[in-house]
């Protein structure tokens, strides 16, 4: 038995070795935060965090799940809702997070960094959230863009509350936050940097698409365009919005085409920032020319949100949209017309919902037809020069006047006379804060312009036709050189090659497959690719037939019959090419049947019209060729009624010698 003496001694030692001990941790921790940087420090601690909790918890008692970024091709609902709903969870003993101001805006963005936690409560249950964000060792890999995920650590006995209450309302949350004070956002494809303010559709600055706000203040009221054009567009986005049930039904991908054509400066971009503010949509501009391939853009339009807006600006300057029947001209792009017509109307175009399909160009003429038919290119808007009507809404907006007594009919007139962009009056209108002095500014450019006008027309009249003539056929030479000198370069992809895979030595490499191809000119195919064995059915999908008008009705209108105009159209088909979707896009247009029908037969009427007058100029240049033939002939009969001539009085004059 120890003495109390040894009892005193052993407790000074220990009260000695603790002091010692308690001194020793001190100096380490004044060192550790004098020298130890702050990431360092937060890193440290995360690991001790984790295996504490590894040690002290029992291990079936913890549950980790993974929020990808990205479900398969497209985003992650969750992980967008997710990053949203963490904005508002950062903690004050967060000792890490993102700041971000955008120049606009006066409010500070707060978001997690990386490999930060966040513990959030809900009913009582403890959950935590840590970011984590992977970035690939090669940063100049396009292919291999940073990996970013969630992962969610709670209890394991509340696996279904989390699943089936707490993720629901994390999404629900993330919603009302979208919604209140939300900026319409304009997405471009590899953005370096984003200048969203909120931050809270979860595409912001990650992955392919990168943000800023849109912050246009047009809205319809302000665009200087046809008032009765600028309500049908109206109506048809209402229309378009309020029709979710009424596509499925059909059977139709919810989205909806719009070409915008016309020249520079009448307004193509303002109305697309019109609709996207109109409609609270984000708008993604895409440039076709930064792409490579199909399977590029089938990714790139997937990873777009819905309730959006996809605008392809200037079409006609990408080369393979033009013409697909156009021999393609040397490039590293394997982008072709019918992957975006593919993505447009075919299998991928139900890949999403809400979304409105933008094209602009300044030469609709140059655009290949199968891009502009409806059902892809539901409705064209020809935004044209300034009309009378345009001007008046200019001056409203630019001078905040509605009318000027001695200035407005001049105008007016000299506009019925000249062509002039909206974006020209604008111009003039904004260079003097007087009224009358911008107003007189207005009348000198028309003036001009219509003195230019007149110039011209006296310049084409002193033309020579011969002229013009040669330069057709020097341009047609030119064009003849550019295909043949395209043609040097052989492709990989052969024939034979496919049909090896359709019914050669690779043919039997799976079973239980249909292969199917689609062409607009089956006279243009390979007669050995078409034969029974590799295409064993020809299926002709011919324009709109009666029976086919009938299943039309039926699907848009729900009527089987209409005494009165169904007979009317029925005839009209029997006489001119209309095809389903042309149909079926006039149907739309209005939900009383009978207007709806009408509709169609003023459509089967006009291109009733247009054959008519087609029908006569095929007749008249064909009364033309032979009016020409038999000048020809005339001439060569001249010719040699006048070489026999020569002949005779060259042999008159050997016989006289």
């Amino acid at each position: 038995m120890q003495s109390f003496g040894d009892m005193q001694s052993m407790t000074s030692n220990i009260f000695s070795a603790y002091a010692s001990v308690a001194a020793s941790m001190m100096l380490f921790r004044s060192m550790a935060h004098d020298i130890i940087p702050e990431q360092v420090k937060s890193y440290i601690l995360s690991v001790f965090t984790r295996i504490f909790s590894y040690f002290f918890t029992p291990l079936s008692t913890r549950i980790t799940m993974v929020v990808d970024e990205n479900s398969g091709m497209t985003r992650n609902q969750i992980y967008d809702s997710a990053e949203v709903y963490l904005h508002t969870k950062i903690s004050p003993n967060t000792e890490r997070f993102k700041v971000s101001k955008n120049p606009k805006r006066t409010s500070i963005t707060l978001s997690m960094e990386k490999n930060e936690l966040e513990i959030d409560t809900f009913n009582g249950t403890q959950l935590e959230w840590q970011f984590v964000l992977e970035v690939p060792e090669n940063k100049k890999d396009h292919f291999q863009p940073e990996k970013r995920y969630f992962e969610l650590s709670f209890n394991k006995q509340y696996r279904e509350m989390v699943l089936n209450e707490y993720l629901p309302f994390v999404m629900q949350k993330a919603k009302e936050i979208r919604e209140k004070d939300r900026n319409v956002k304009l997405y471009t494809r590899d953005c370096p940097y984003s200048y969203s303010d909120d931050e809270e559709d979860g595409v912001n600055g990650s992955g392919i698409w990168g943000c800023v706000n849109l912050d246009h203040p047009v809205t319809f009221e302000k665009l200087a365009m046809d008032p009765l054009l600028k309500t049908q567009i109206i109506e048809d986005l209402d229309r378009f919005l309020r029709r979710k049930e009424y596509y499925k039904k059909v059977g139709k991908a919810w989205k909806r085409g719009y070409l915008l054509y016309g020249p520079p400066g009448t307004g193509k971009s303002s109305l697309i920032a019109a609709m996207a503010n109109y409609l609270k949509f984000d708008i993604y501009d895409l440039e076709l020319t930064s792409l490579y391939s199909n399977s590029e853009l089938k990714r790139t339009l997937l990873s777009t949100t819905n309730r959006s807006i996809i605008v392809i600006e200037d079409i006609d300057c990408s080369a393979p949209m033009l013409n697909r029947d156009a021999e393609p001209e040397p490039s590293d792009t394997k982008l072709t017309l019918s992957g975006l017509l593919n993505f447009m109307d075919g299998l991928w175009s139900n890949c999403g919902d809400e979304r409105i399909i933008i094209f602009t160009t300044n030469h609709k003429e140059k655009i290949d037809p199968a891009l502009l038919r409806p059902g892809r290119m539901d409705m064209h808007i020809n935004m044209s020069y300034c009309t009378p009507a345009g001007f008046h809404v200019l001056a409203s907006n630019y001078l905040a006047i509605d009318d000027n007594p001695r200035l407005f009919p001049e105008i007016k007139g000299l506009m019925q006379e000249v062509q002039v962009t909206p974006a020209e009056i604008a111009e003039h209108l904004m260079r003097n804060e007087n009224a009358e002095l911008a107003l007189e500014g207005v009348i000198d450019l028309l003036k001009r312009k219509k003195a230019e006008a007149d110039e011209e027309k006296v310049k084409e009249k002193s033309l020579e036709t011969n002229a013009v003539v040669r330069i057709e056929k020097i341009l047609k030479s030119l064009k003849s050189i550019g295909k043949k000198s395209s043609r040097g370069k052989s492709k990989r992809l052969t024939l034979s090659g496919l049909l090896n895979f359709m019914d050669g030595l690779w043919s039997n490499c799976g079973d239980e497959r249909i292969i199917i191809f689609t062409t607009n000119h089956k006279e243009k195919i390979d007669p050995a690719l078409l034969r029974p064995g590799r295409m064993d059915m020809h299926i002709n999908m011919s324009y709109c037939t009666p029976a086919g008008f009938h299943v039309l009705a039926s699907n848009y209108l729900a009527i089987d019959d209409n005494p009165r105009l169904f007979p009317e159209i029925k005839g009209l088909m029997q006489e001119v090419q209309v095809t389903p979707a042309e149909i079926a896009e006039h149907l739309m247009r209005n939900e009383n049947a009978e207007l709806a029908l009408e509709g169609v037969i003023d459509l089967l009427k006009r291109k009733k019209a247009e054959a008519d007058e087609e029908k006569d100029k095929e007749k008249s240049r064909e009364t033309n060729e032979v009016q020409e033939e038999v000048k020809m002939a005339k001439s060569e009969k001249i010719l040699k009624s006048l070489k026999s001539f020569r002949k005779k009085s060259s042999r008159g004059k050997s016989k006289r010698v």
